[in-house]
């Protein structure tokens, strides 16, 4: 798996830092889910009831191409 032909102060250094790096996974891995657990959300719902409700105005728009003014101009 790892290069023997390396030499051994190479392979430590590169152990080394692996370990290293796992070590500072778990670290942050662990302060992360001690956050989360020491930090709860309380969530309130309340459900009203409305009997009237005021809707916005809906304007629908033609997609007719012919205009009024267009055709009075042409004396139709």
């Amino acid at each position: 798996m790892a290069d023997q032909s390396s030499s051994p102060y190479r392979r430590s250094v590169w152990a080394l830092l692996v370990l290293v790096g796992v070590a500072v996974t778990v670290i942050q891995i662990q302060d992360r889910v001690r956050y989360y657990f020491t930090h709860p959300v309380n969530v309130v719902i309340r459900d009203v009831h409305v009997s009237q409700l005021r809707f916005p105005t809906v304007t629908i728009c033609s997609e007719n191409k012919i205009s009024l003014s267009k055709l009075t101009s042409l004396g139709m």
